[in-house]
């Protein structure tokens, strides 16, 4: 299996030592390898984040706003699906700690709570009537655990 990995990048900025204001990114991509069933998944999100830091603080409650995007593509000739996709926007309630050293470069990790805003499912092929149900089914819009195991990023 072939697999692209990136972690999540940040840029945060401290509006007072008690609230700080944050853009993340986030990404991959892996390709199935299966010479009988090539194809690929794709993950992007970005979402803008607020928190605030009791006692000043590395500590944070904090809640974002994002964008997710989920992309599947076959190149399976066989399959009446070529590719679909599932775009979110969502609100994330969370808790984490921050730390900044002293150059400005941040490491932490967070916890939270996924809710859906908006969902919407797409997908390209000819599917039967029974065959688009299921994957609205599969695709339903529901809460996701969310916990970014390491995040670094830039203070300034």
């Amino acid at each position: 299996m072939q697999a692209l990995v990136s972690p999540v990048l940040e840029g945060t900025y401290y509006y007072r030592p008690d609230w700080s204001f944050a853009a993340t990114a986030a990404g991959w991509a892996v390709g199935t390898g299966i010479a009988d069933y090539p194809g690929s998944l794709s993950l992007m999100v970005f979402d803008m984040r607020g928190r605030y830091h009791p006692l000043n603080s590395a500590f944070f409650v904090g809640l974002s706003v994002g964008y997710s995007s989920l992309q599947v593509k076959s190149d399976n000739r066989v399959s009446s699906l070529s590719s679909g996709a599932m775009d979110r926007i969502y609100v994330t309630p969370h808790v984490g700690w921050q730390w900044i050293n002293d150059s400005g470069f941040t490491f932490g990790t967070d916890f939270g709570i996924q809710v859906p805003l908006s969902h919407t499912v797409t997908t390209v092929g000819t599917l039967t009537a029974s065959q688009e149900k299921v994957i609205s089914s599969i695709f339903k819009p529901f809460v996701l655990p969310s916990w970014t195991i390491i995040r670094l990023g830039y203070s300034f």
